[in-house]
């Protein structure tokens, strides 16, 4: 069956063991079936043998079906309980009947696990020890006897004991290979993570920018809405690291990159920070006036934020914004919509700073 799993789950062992069981089964039912039936004329043991032929193409079939193993290693293990049971019954011992009864453990414990395995291990033993028991003097023409069922007792006990640590063993072992790679997943999941987020604001890096334009750009396209990409630079900020330390600078990036996350649930598909002082980011509306009003509406509460900045022409740090807007995507190169952006931001430099300036991009 077509499951999802690595070589070392318990799973991925179970299914193979379940078809080769079952594969196995089969072909041994159907020549049991025409051997009893044709060359040994046993009209009873020969219709048990093709009962249990059908069961297993059917649990064979439900795998395929469903795509489940409980069903099929259900009946898998329901069919053999009865099946060898009754040949126990029927046969007496006679032809070394008892030999096929090792497949029951086997199957039951590798199956359904350690615990529920040995559960009804020992409830098909008790059932067999005791018919067993009863057959003394009777059995395989009176030469059954009591040496003989403590013989069969021992070393069923034997087989179910070492096939019990096996099998618990091998549960043990996935689950502690389970335990290193959930850690080994979460210590990715951080490495990843540290990998795209810059460490100082919390915000993505340059690099995840690069990654995940072209997923925001389609969205736009596809949703057919302006896609806007702007480049926000906080003013004079050399001059503020200068004056106060780069201690004071790092947390009033820290300050400001908290403004743009309060506003990320407004609109604003991601936000990065680029470097230095640039951070920047896409915005992608139906409105390309709500686009600009929402920029700098995040501009002002910057400004709003009063942090004291005396080699600011506003005494207080501001930042200024460059928008380059997308209301036809012909363009899809982002490093011409980066530069156009860019360009703007210049202007709105030259322009006075502490100012959002955004416009339709000229292709």
């Amino acid at each position: 069956a077509d499951f999802d799993v690595h070589s070392y789950e318990p799973l991925y062992r179970k299914s193979l063991l379940l078809h080769i069981i079952l594969l196995a089964s089969m072909i041994g039912f159907g020549l049991f079936f025409l051997i009893n039936f044709f060359l040994l004329s046993n009209s009873f043991i020969s219709f048990l043998n093709f009962l249990a032929f059908v069961i297993e193409v059917y649990a064979f079939y439900s795998i395929r079906k469903t795509g489940s193993l409980d069903i099929a290693t259900s009946i898998v293990v329901f069919n053999l309980f009865i099946f060898l049971l009754l040949l126990v019954f029927i046969q007496e011992g006679k032809d070394f009947t008892f030999i096929w009864t090792i497949f029951f453990p086997i199957t039951a414990i590798f199956l359904m696990g350690s615990r529920k395995g040995i559960v009804y291990s020992f409830a098909f033993y008790t059932i067999f020890f005791t018919m067993a028991y009863l057959g003394i003097g009777v059995w395989q023409n009176g030469e059954w006897n009591s040496v003989s069922f403590i013989r069969l007792v021992f070393a069923s006990l034997i087989l179910i004991y070492v096939l019990f640590l096996v099998e618990q063993s091998s549960e043990k072992s996935y689950i502690a290979l389970k335990s290193v790679r959930e850690k080994e997943k979460k210590y990715l999941e951080q490495l990843h993570q540290s990998s795209i987020t810059d460490h100082l604001t919390g915000l993505y890096n340059r690099r995840e920018l690069d990654n995940l334009f072209e997923k925001a750009f389609k969205k736009a396209q596809k949703e057919k809405k302006y896609f806007a990409f702007f480049i926000s630079d906080i003013d004079f900020f050399k001059e503020y690291n200068d004056t106060y330390g780069h201690h004071k600078g790092d947390i009033a990036l820290q300050e400001i990159s908290n403004v743009f996350k309060q506003h990320l649930h407004k609109g604003l598909a991601n936000i990065f920070r680029l470097g230095g002082e640039e951070f920047g980011g896409f915005v992608i509306d139906k409105d390309k006036d709500a686009i600009l009003s929402y920029l700098d509406t995040i501009r002002k509460d910057i400004e709003t934020l009063n942090i004291a900045h005396t080699k600011s022409t506003s005494s207080k740090l501001t930042a200024s914004f460059g928008v380059c807007i997308l209301s036809e995507y012909s363009l899809d190169d982002f490093e011409i919509i980066y530069k156009l952006a860019d360009k703007l931001l210049y202007e709105a430099k030259e322009s006075g700073r502490n100012i959002t300036k955004g416009e339709l991009a000229k292709i």
